[in-house]
């Protein structure tokens, strides 16, 4: 009877070794397929801000390029108006030059100023590149409309007085 109660006791200690390594390289093999699970999610989301950080620049590039096409055509429209000034204002009196030159320089300082604005917007995160864009904008606005205030004036000179 002893003899069957130390076989009952090891067969039941061989029996719950067997189940508990099985177990053990059950959760093993759990253990690595989450763990290669969590890898490959972190591959896909490292894939997927790839390609999110590549249409961003991409959008980037083109605003970038949009802008420098427009501060281009403002430096043709400024040397267009200051040959404009510059062939006409012979007649003009002392102040009326001043007032043209000084829109003029007014222009080229905003335009200046826009220029540096696109720099730094080349060099801005994704975080701050918004908020930029939109300080950008606003300067275009203002240059725009001291183009015009100039414009305006410099054609109130360049008419005949009468």
């Amino acid at each position: 009877m002893v003899m069957k109660k130390l076989f009952a006791v090891l067969f039941a200690a061989v029996f719950m070794i067997g189940i508990w390594g099985c177990g053990g390289d059950e959760q093993e093999t759990t253990t690595k397929d989450i763990q290669q699970e969590t890898q490959d999610v972190k591959e896909e989301a490292g894939e997927a801000m790839s390609a999110m950080t590549d249409k961003a620049k991409e959008k980037k590039d083109e605003y970038m390029a949009q802008m420098k096409e427009k501060l281009s055509e403002y430096d043709q429209k400024i040397d267009a108006l200051q040959d404009d000034i510059s062939a006409k204002s012979e007649d003009w009196s002392d102040e009326s030059k001043e007032q043209a030159n000084n829109a003029l320089d007014k222009l080229k300082e905003q335009r200046d100023a826009v220029e540096n604005q696109m720099e730094d917007l080349k060099a801005a995160s994704a975080d701050t590149w918004a908020d930029m864009k939109e300080g950008l904008a606003a300067s275009m606005k203002e240059l725009d409309a001291s183009y015009e205030s100039a414009k305006k004036k410099a054609a109130g000179m360049l008419s005949p007085e009468e």
